[in-house]
């Protein structure tokens, strides 16, 4: 067998296979067999009949001419690609000159595929990168303080006064179109935090003012987006009478109301604001890290020249919309109501999904040169406390994982880890 790789535009590879008489008739044989298997003539059991009463009945050798080359194919494109270490993607597309196909002699075919893309890589190491000092003001820190303050606010009834925003209500309401009440729009004892934006425009707003026992008409309009198409963009007239009104009392920010947090090694009101501080400037720095190796791997992409393939994008697509797909199941949805949330169909959502993936794609291939060019590996005792701490995090013993996992697709993805954190220390933070 003669393999001749040709490289092509595109991260593609053309690669020309050539069988002789000796190696084709093997095939042709081969076929043969299979096509018998399968015929049947009166007289003969089935897969018995001789080869030459196949032929007069028939007329040709057509059918095993086309058996003959689909096994040539399968039986050695693949043993051709590992032979010349050509890196492939995706299933190639195979052409050949059916008129030179013959009982008694060779067979040539040759094979277009999308190939691992080349990268030319362009300056990896001393990336500079401008970060700025991260700090938490005056004002960041009391916005919090007082959001956790209200996480632990409870209602309470509202003797007199009337109602303003952040009030939660009980009221009895009933709606009206043209004087006719319809289907969904009246209820009782219903609980509304007034500003919450529940309501259609216009009805809440309505309700400020108003005193426990009161009743009130609410002369409102529905959106010409609203989700019942009998109430489009209709006038309507609510009836609702308010039974309570309760207001959020929020606890003061003092020792007792630390202690009751239970939080280690914070005992007092001076403790817990640092506490608090030092959490806001930790998912800060957290943040900041998360651009600056961004922004880094990002340049070193830039830098790199690389023709991703477009197969390897759909690829990468395709794992996406998989993952997505195990994320609606988690709340009981198919992958199509899950998209619809988001005002999306299948094919719209892969388009989103097409620069991200190319993005993605793109930095698993030139973070692979980098691992190439710079030798980076494993070594043995990393990757078993990779292994360890991975099977550990999926609650199965070692052995087990290992069955489950491909351990070289794993020692790949772990040496870009590494070549992540080579890239990151050579940078030249400002």
């Amino acid at each position: 067998m003669k393999i001749a790789v040709k490289k092509l535009e595109g991260s593609q590879a053309e690669v020309k296979v050539t069988l002789n008489k000796e190696e084709f008739s093997k095939y042709y044989e081969e076929a043969f067999d299979k096509v018998l298997a399968d015929y049947q003539v009166e007289g003969f059991r089935k897969g018995k009949v001789p080869r030459n009463i196949y032929l007069n009945r028939v007329g040709s050798d057509a059918l095993v001419l086309e058996e003959a080359v689909n096994l040539s194919i399968n039986g050695t494109y693949f043993e051709a690609i590992q032979e010349k270490k050509v890196r492939a993607v995706n299933y190639p597309k195979v052409d050949f000159d059916p008129n030179q196909v013959k009982k008694d002699g060779g067979f040539t075919y040759t094979a277009v595929v999308d190939v691992y893309p080349e990268v030319e890589l362009g300056e990896y190491f001393g990336i500079e990168y401008k970060e700025e000092k991260q700090e938490i003001s005056k004002e960041e820190l009391e916005r919090v303080l007082r959001q956790e303050r209200e996480r632990k606010a409870v209602l309470v009834l509202k003797e007199d006064g009337c109602i303003e925003l952040g009030n939660t209500v009980v009221f009895d309401f009933e709606g009206f179109v043209d004087g006719v009440a319809f289907e969904g729009g009246k209820a009782e004892n219903y609980a509304l935090e007034i500003g919450s934006g529940q309501f259609i425009p216009g009805f809440e707003e309505q309700m400020l003012g108003m005193k426990e026992g009161e009743e009130r008409e609410l002369n409102v309009k529905f959106p010409d987006e609203y989700h019942s198409e009998n109430l489009k963009g209709k006038d309507a007239i609510f009836k609702v009478k308010v039974h309570e009104i309760k207001e959020k009392q929020i606890p003061e920010l003092n020792d007792e109301f630390v202690l009751e947090l239970e939080l280690d090694g914070v005992k007092t009101k001076e403790e817990y604001e640092k506490h608090v501080e030092a959490e806001l400037l930790k998912g800060k720095e957290a943040e900041a890290k998360r651009a600056r190796e961004k922004a880094i791997i990002q340049t070193i992409c830039d830098n790199a020249k690389v023709d991703i393939p477009e197969s390897l994008i759909d690829m990468r697509k395709s794992q996406m919309v998989r993952q997505v797909e195990s994320q609606a199941k988690q709340y009981g949805l198919s992958l199509e109501q899950f998209l619809s949330f988001q005002g999306l169909d299948l094919e719209q959502y892969k388009e989103v999904l097409t620069e991200p993936a190319k993005a993605s794609v793109t930095e698993e291939v030139v973070l692979d040169a980098i691992v190439s060019k710079e030798k980076i590996k494993l070594t043995k005792k990393e990757l078993e406390a990779e292994i360890k701490k991975l099977a550990e995090h999926y609650q199965m013993e070692v052995e087990e994982f290992k069955s489950k996992i491909d351990l070289q697709e794993l020692e790949s993805y772990l040496a870009i880890d590494k070549a992540k954190a080579l890239v990151f220390e050579k940078a030249i933070i400002k």
